[in-house]
């Protein structure tokens, strides 16, 4: 709810296209695994909840495809336009979402931080990476 419920002017990537999201979006719990982002910009469902061996052979297969298991926060730290990226992918590796979020959004990106990762947005761990990653 947080990263779409507040004009949070964040980009998303969502089946290799890009949006920008600077509206209010309507977040809902449809049922007990899948939730609903309705908006003017992007409308789609993720599961986030729990889904049991016996649950998943009465779900529909994209809603199994749509779970969300995967999480990646990337920093992008040379970046001149963003801050950095949550990814979101299913079990098998598929990405389901992309959020940029941009230099000016120091809110969005200390939520990712502190709710994701658990850690204190003014003294975050950071690993260096030789290896520069490609802009989402």
């Amino acid at each position: 709810k947080k990263l779409f419920g507040e004009e949070q002017n964040i980009e998303a990537l969502f089946k290799d296209k890009k949006y920008r999201i600077d509206t209010k979006h309507t977040v809902a719990y449809t049922d007990e695994v899948e939730i609903e982002v309705t908006g003017a910009v992007l409308n789609f469902k993720l599961a986030i909840g729990a889904i049991s061996k016996a649950m998943e052979e009465k779900l529909a297969i994209d809603v199994l495809e749509s779970k969300l298991s995967v999480s990646e926060v990337i920093w992008l730290q040379g970046n001149p336009d963003l801050i950095g990226a949550i990814r979101f992918k299913n079990k098998k590796g598929k990405h389901l979402l992309t959020l940029n979020v941009p230099k000016n959004n120091r809110v969005i990106w200390e939520y990712i931080l502190e709710i994701y990762l658990s850690m204190d947005a003014n003294n975050p761990r950071i690993l260096k990476v030789e290896k520069t990653a490609e802009v989402l």
